[in-house]
């Protein structure tokens, strides 16, 4: 349930589980019921701004509620709740993809994974990941060294270009999830994959689910690609790479002016938690050097 501050409920929809209905299985009115109850959700600020074409007067037009529909119900074939699919999934050359967190998140919840181990080789410049199944009698390993990601035409670019070791990890890690857990991921990749797909243009966006729940969405498909995507991930990222409180809040205050509604709070949230790590590290650095005195 949504509500305002004073406990007055607003919007009575469940975003954080899947429906519980299937989408395709609602009827016509229950349909426009749900459809109002993400407007409303939308048009004040409680889920991702990127859906909202009329920014001026923060307003959600039909075609871009037509995708957010197809993205919940995306994510309800992924067992997981309408806000997070909304974050974390995307059209892009023409697939559906997930990016941010929710690989590991549908992974994790599948109740199949006993252990992973994360490590990078220096030596060789290489990320490994090692994942053992809790239905597989032995772990395995997949790698993916700086000097593919160089081939790949990775490095030097975006977040690449500031921590490659991390981003070749994330790489190692997609590449084990999806070879060790084909059955729970079926076929999901990330969007970053997607977005290095050269067989179509990166501006050829199309609605790949079967959507009997909503209208038919040509126009809304054409309008995806004036969707801007907010890079999280790249944020989080730079806050986890920053060790020192003071370029901590020069940094948050060099992205500011750049968020938008629905990523303020979720930003605001990751920043006080790395100056709360920091001023933690710090403390505890100087009981040892008092320790030591």
């Amino acid at each position: 349930m949504v509500k305002e501050k004073n406990d007055v409920i607003v919007a009575d929809i469940d975003l954080e589980n899947p429906p519980a209905k299937p989408l395709e299985t609602l009827s016509i009115d229950e349909q426009k019921a749900y459809r109002e109850k993400l407007r409303f959700c939308f048009e004040h600020g409680v889920l991702p701004a990127r859906y909202v074409d009329d920014k001026v007067n923060n307003k959600i037009s039909e075609q871009k509620l037509d995708e957010a529909m197809a993205c919940i119900s995306y994510g309800e074939s992924l067992g997981i709740g309408a806000k997070l699919a909304l974050d974390c999934t995307m059209i892009v050359n023409g697939k559906m993809t997930v990016w941010g967190d929710a690989l590991g998140a549908i992974i994790y919840k599948s109740g199949l994974m006993d252990y992973k181990e994360e490590s990078f080789d220096y030596a060789t410049n290489t990320a490994i990941c090692t994942i053992k199944r809790k239905d597989m009698s032995k772990p395995e390993t997949r790698t993916f060294s700086l000097q593919q990601a160089q081939r790949a035409g990775l490095l030097g670019k975006g977040v690449w270009a500031k921590y490659p070791e991390r981003m070749a990890s994330q790489r190692a890690k997609t590449y084990a999830f999806r070879d060790i857990f084909p059955d729970v991921l079926q076929g999901v990749i990330t969007t970053e994959e997607a977005r290095e797909i050269s067989n179509e243009p990166a501006s050829q966006y199309t609605n790949v689910i079967a959507q009997p729940t909503v209208k038919k969405v040509e126009k809304a498909v054409e309008d995806v690609v004036a969707i801007s995507y907010t890079p999280l991930e790249d944020i989080k990222t730079e806050l986890l790479n920053i060790n020192d409180t003071q370029k901590l809040g020069a940094y948050f205050k060099e992205i500011k002016p750049k968020m938008n509604m629905a990523e303020s709070s979720i930003i605001v949230d990751l920043f006080k938690k790395r100056r709360a790590e920091l001023e933690e590290l710090k403390k505890n650095a100087e009981s040892k050097d008092e320790q030591k005195d």
